[in-house]
């Protein structure tokens, strides 16, 4: 790490735990997830220097690793929480971060009957329909 990015990531966590009154479990996971930015920008850029471009392709990359969207948010809280404190110190003009979606569309289609399944179901509800013509019907 850049002695100038340790220096603003040391203040956001200083400021998580002072200000904010977070726990130390959580600035840990903050560090973390804030580490794994500064992987993906090094040797090009300092954490202060992201672009969107560059949060767009750490995205992509948890997306094809099998990240959980649970997993994927909690990291995308914490960098647009560190850019946010960046843009309030005067350190960045705006957030790369700020429209970002949480990747709640990334949940699994779901499960799609085949056409045989379907024949089947219907079937047995004309089944039912003939044994009892007046009554309700349970598929």
């Amino acid at each position: 790490m850049s002695g100038r990015a340790e220096g603003w990531l040391g203040r956001y966590l200083d400021h998580l735990a002072a200000e904010r009154g977070l726990a130390a479990n959580t600035i840990d996971s903050y560090r973390r997830d804030l580490r794994i930015l500064e992987r993906a920008l090094a040797p090009r850029r300092r954490l202060e220097e992201v672009r969107r471009e560059d949060l767009l392709r750490v995205l992509r990359r948890m997306r094809v690793e099998g990240r959980s969207a649970r997993s994927v948010s909690r990291w995308l809280v914490a960098v647009r929480g560190f850019l946010r404190y960046l843009e309030g110190e005067g350190v960045i003009e705006r957030n790369p971060a700020a429209n970002l979606d949480f990747p709640r569309t990334w949940r699994s289609l779901p499960a799609v009957l085949s056409y045989r399944d379907v024949e089947a179901l219907l079937h047995r509800s004309r089944d039912r329909l003939q044994q009892n013509p007046v009554g309700t019907v349970r598929i």
